[in-house]
């Protein structure tokens, strides 16, 4: 195989006249040009119009994945500004434009009626002592974005994550691009899949732990290349390059054989890092059932005056809350000992449950309803490479819980 390489454009949030643009942007050449979402910032027409005659004028093709800020016609406008094949098959998933009144949810949208774009609005729960976080009612284009191809002998897969959710049909379609792929897969996606050490990173893509299982050893998965946390990042996870791009910057990266041998970022080489995790990052399981929200009683390692939480009022229906944390330890952890910190608020008692290579048996706690606040710590013992899992679950009542569990290593 020969040299390839790609220019990864960060976050534009293209907005409309007089507001943030691009055309000062100096786009390094490649073979293609990615762009890494969130290209407009709210999605109005004048917006895309703007953004489309900006990915015309670069000098290579412009790819593009889809971001939580791409509301409105994404995909008729992608349609405009991307090569042939990406645009037959964005319109394989249809051929009409299908927009809906949406809205925002814990890290998903969900469809509503409505007819009023952008609007905010905020409830109060007599059941728990705060407000939940605005939900926002906005235009959505909800057609299918992800797609394929063949670029300098690898095959790339740009996946759609721009409600923070995969789902079925295209987590299917993936697993079965990974499984079948006879040459080195690129996976191009606008949300990140690992903790990046911000206060969002709660917002990851939802399905991120079926991500990481993808990039198990062995994988024909080689590179991950996201957006979304306004930061740059080159990590080692196991055999796989994760590499993030901040916004309105450009990153270059070369690929030789198929796999990554360089990066180029503000006209200066860049080197990897091994990903060791200072912490784990929960999701729900039960989008729409539990809030993100913030909670200024909680400590957090960003020096934030308040701390990213997910909070439930009393039971779902199936009668149980379960929040869960998980992160494949990488081959170079340290084999010492290792505790578990965590952060909640609870009308009842909870129970924590660790699964972690090496432990001889799960290592459970129950923790004390506290609607003050507290902080619990729950000792693991030596850890090693693999898979570790984390689950909070509450029977009755509202509560909260801090979306970071730092992993402390205690060297006893």
């Amino acid at each position: 195989m020969s040299e390839f390489s790609v220019t990864m454009v960060g976050d534009t949030h293209i907005a409309g006249a007089g507001g943030y643009g691009v055309e000062t942007l100096h786009v390094p050449e490649a073979d293609v040009i990615l762009g890494m979402g969130d290209w407009v910032n709210i999605g109005t027409e004048p917006e895309y119009d703007r953004a489309v005659a900006w990915a015309r004028s670069l000098p290579a093709p412009f790819l593009p994945v889809r971001g939580n800020h791409d509301n409105g016609s994404w995909n008729r406008h992608a349609k405009l500004a991307c090569p042939e094949d990406v645009r037959v098959q964005l319109a394989a998933h249809s051929d009409v434009e299908h927009t809906r009144m949406v809205e925002w949810r814990p890290n998903v949208w969900q469809e509503v009626p409505g007819t009023i774009l952008n609007l905010s609005k905020q409830e109060s729960w007599d059941h728990i002592p705060a407000h939940v976080q605005d939900h926002i009612i906005k235009l959505r284009d909800i057609t299918p974005g992800y797609y394929r191809l063949e670029l300098g002998g690898m095959l790339f897969l740009f996946l759609d994550a721009s409600n923070w959710l995969l789902g079925d049909a295209q987590m299917r379609w993936l697993e079965t691009q990974v499984e079948t792929a006879d040459r080195p897969v690129v996976l191009v996606s606008h949300h990140h899949c690992l903790p990046v050490g911000i206060i969002f990173d709660g917002a990851q893509v939802h399905e991120r732990d079926f991500l990481r299982r993808l990039m198990q050893p062995g994988t024909p998965i080689v590179a991950y290349l996201h957006g979304h946390a306004h930061l740059d990042r080159w990590w080692r996870y196991g055999d796989v390059d994760v590499i993030g791009v901040r916004n309105q910057a450009c990153r270059t990266v070369t690929f030789r054989e198929g796999r990554v041998t360089g990066s180029v970022l503000d006209n200066a080489p860049d080197t990897p890092s091994s990903f060791v995790p200072d912490y784990l990052c929960a999701q729900c399981l039960m989008p729409g059932q539990v809030s993100y929200l913030h909670d200024a009683q909680f400590d957090n390692l960003w020096n934030k005056p308040q701390t990213a939480c997910l909070g439930w009022l009393a039971p779902p229906p199936d009668g149980r809350v379960e929040l869960l944390w998980s992160m494949r330890l990488p081959r170079d952890v340290s084999e010492i000992p290792h505790c578990l910190e965590i952060q909640t608020r609870s009308e009842g008692e909870l129970k924590l449950v660790v699964s972690a290579p090496g432990l001889e048996r799960n290592a459970e706690s129950a923790i004390a309803a506290s609607p003050e606040g507290r902080k619990s710590t729950l000792d693991l013992g030596p850890l090693i490479a693999g898979h570790t899992e984390v689950r909070l679950r509450c029977s009755q009542g509202w509560g909260y819980a801090a979306i970071d569990a730092p992993l402390v290593r205690t060297r006893r």
